[in-house]
């Protein structure tokens, strides 16, 4: 004849599993309050750094706000992303500065921008991040150096290269 489980045996694997999930919850929480608690005291200003920081890697930081590492994106006109980067494979990605390669696409805005219907003009480009500052334990470049090997966009036509300068895209400043 089979045995049967005391009555009292569904209570107590039930009171195990529930003691199970309330370390795992109590130490999730503790972990991801600690790490953004962490990381917040560090820059303030409204940055979200995605995901935590824990090997003081250094990010680009985006319009809205987040600081990621090696993005595959990255607009550089916040207020209508008329000038964004695509495609971007990194090479590298350091402390100092980050390298890679992608293709920028600008807004057209012929005859304006309110009536080019949103068209773009797509231009390859190799891409440097560089000049970083540091608030707290963050650090994030400061400028974006593009370089076209073929054909540049009208405003970087002479030069062949375009500069943008990162904290008027994202706000972040150094801490002084």
């Amino acid at each position: 004849m089979p045995r049967s489980l005391p009555s009292r045996a569904p209570r107590v694997i039930g009171g195990i599993l529930a003691m199970v999930a309330a370390v795992i919850v109590v130490f999730g929480i503790s972990v991801v309050v600690h790490t953004v608690a962490e990381v917040d005291a560090g820059i303030g200003s409204g940055v979200r750094v995605q995901p935590a920081n824990p090997d003081g890697s250094t990010f680009v930081i985006s319009c809205d706000g987040a600081a990621v590492i090696q993005p595959p994106g990255f607009v550089l006109t916040c207020a209508d992303a008329g000038a964004h980067l695509t495609d971007l494979v990194w090479e590298e990605w350091g402390p100092d500065a980050a390298s890679g390669e992608g293709v920028l696409h600008v807004r057209r805005c012929d005859p304006t921008c309110a009536a080019d219907g949103g068209e773009t003009d797509s231009y390859p480009v190799q891409v440097i991040a560089d000049q970083p500052v540091h608030r707290g334990a963050v650090s994030a470049y400061d400028r974006l150096r593009l370089t076209f090997p073929g054909v540049a966009p009208w405003w970087a036509e002479d030069s062949g290269m375009a500069e943008f300068d990162l904290r008027t895209i994202s706000g972040f400043v150094e801490e002084s």
